[in-house]
């Protein structure tokens, strides 16, 4: 009997589903981190530079190249007008909606950071905080089941209808 085909090369072997995008960030070095103005034309809203303040300091920022500042631009500009209070609620929906969207391709969403595989590295520090507060979170909830009180469950109805009389 023959020995069978011949093993393949394994670059072709590899998987095909394996992820480019996968990355683990941390925080930018706040000293050397080099961030962009805003436009002076536009008087900025305290929000809108917060945000922004808040963006060059964040872990994605790492994976941007220079080209995406001008694109951040825009985010920025459309979040000064839709926080505006002249901007028609129908306006602002539609800016939400283009904000939103610029977001996710920045990673600046949880999910959109889940989509492209994206973690952020945690400091020791707030990993043992994190497991604290869960353990924290766990004990409480399991001594509010141990009360009988706890157990019984109030009809929303009837807690209006008391709000009522």
């Amino acid at each position: 009997m023959p020995p069978g085909p011949n093993a393949k090369d394994p670059s072709i072997r590899g998987r095909r589903n394996k992820t480019t995008t996968r990355a683990t960030l941390s925080k930018p070095d706040v000293e050397t981190a080099e961030k962009p103005k805003l436009p002076s034309s536009i008087e900025w809203f305290p929000e809108v530079q917060a945000w922004w303040d808040d963006l060059w300091t964040s872990e994605p920022r790492k994976e941007w190249i220079d080209v995406d500042t001008h694109l951040l631009y825009v985010a920025a500009r459309l979040y000064q007008m839709m926080l505006d209070p002249d901007t028609k609620p129908t306006a602002a929906k539609a800016l939400a909606g283009e904000y939103r969207q610029i977001l996710v391709q920045f990673g600046l969403t949880p999910m959109a950071r889940r989509t492209l595989q994206w973690e952020v590295l945690r400091v020791e520090g707030e990993k043992q905080n994190a497991a604290r507060r869960a353990s924290a979170g766990a004990t409480s909830t399991t001594a509010a089941k141990a009360t009988p009180r706890a157990t019984a469950r109030v009809d929303p109805r009837k807690r209006r209808l008391a709000a009522v009389q």
